[in-house]
């Protein structure tokens, strides 16, 4: 059996852990590029997932808006696109 030392040990966990949080970062950043008034402020990853939802919410709305203006206009809708 191979012994390793704690003090390496708890580097190799901290830098695995530390590699965790950038590519949270890194994700939360990038879902922030693509939230409206998100681009260049300062912010929380809580604001980012709340502002994200309601974001999300808007192009769902938008998008049921748009089916049933076709449905309107008489044209064949796919009820699975309600879903």
């Amino acid at each position: 059996m191979l012994f390793v030392p704690s003090y390496l040990t708890r580097t190799v966990l901290c830098c695995a852990e530390q590699k965790r949080r950038q590519a949270i970062r890194e994700g939360f950043d990038r879902l922030a590029t693509l939230i409206p008034g998100m681009e260049g402020q300062g912010r929380s990853e809580g604001q980012v997932l709340i502002k994200g939802i309601a974001y999300i919410d808007s192009l769902l709305n938008e998008r049921r808006q748009m089916l049933e203006k076709l449905k309107e206009m008489g044209e064949d809708v796919d009820p699975k696109l309600y879903e």
